[in-house]
């Protein structure tokens, strides 16, 4: 499981994601101010617990990823899945700090 380069890649990457999604600050859209996650989801702003969730979503993916070493293709699969979720969090993330 560990002899590939590709192992020690995905558990950095389910790290940060996992790290990012409760320390990041997120937008707040009813004074402008940025809010922790933790402030976020006291609110009843029910849009930006989509970013979180995706970050949550990236790490479990990366995760998953390092165990399916024995199926090449689904691990393969899952790593595509993983790469969308990021680009569209940076998608999301460069419209709001445009905005």
């Amino acid at each position: 499981m560990l002899q590939r380069i590709q192992t020690l890649y995905l558990i950095i990457a389910a790290m940060i994601s996992g790290v990012v999604a409760f320390i990041a600050p997120f937008w707040n859209e009813e004074n402008g101010e940025m809010s922790l996650l933790l402030d976020l989801l006291q609110d009843e702003v029910t849009y930006y617990r989509a970013i979180p969730f995706l970050f949550m979503l990236s790490a479990i993916g990366s995760l998953v990823a390092v165990f399916t070493y024995k199926n090449r293709t689904r691990q393969i699969i899952i790593n595509r899945i993983n790469i969308v979720i990021n680009f569209l969090l940076l998608g999301i993330i460069v419209y709001h700090l445009l905005n």
